[in-house]
């Protein structure tokens, strides 16, 4: 059985190490800017319609503040989604280079 996970746990570390090397060769602007477009549209398009629905048509104002707001926060969390997904690949490159030596 533990065989199993640990294979199990290869798999995922190789596709993870797969998928994040095609994504770092497009570069650190298209990732963010891909996940920030994700980001906000999954933020502000459902607060946008639950304000519609409760409280009718919101001030432009309001729809200004929201989207610049998620644009911000979507542009931290992607910068951070970024910086964690390079230390993990890096670490696993190091323990497989590691491996590879024993």
């Amino acid at each position: 059985m533990r065989l199993d996970v640990d294979s199990f746990k290869e798999r995922r570390r190789q596709k993870f190490v797969a998928w994040w090397s095609h994504t770092r060769a497009k570069g650190p602007f298209k990732f963010v800017l891909k996940v920030t477009i994700a980001f906000s549209l999954l933020v502000f398009v459902p607060a946008s319609a639950i304000e519609f629905f409760v409280a009718g048509i919101a001030n432009g104002k309001i729809l200004l503040v929201r989207s610049v707001g998620s644009v911000i926060v979507g542009i931290i969390l992607s910068s951070y989604a970024w910086w964690a997904n390079e230390g993990k690949y890096k670490n696993i490159l190091t323990d497989t280079k590691i491996r590879a030596t024993k």
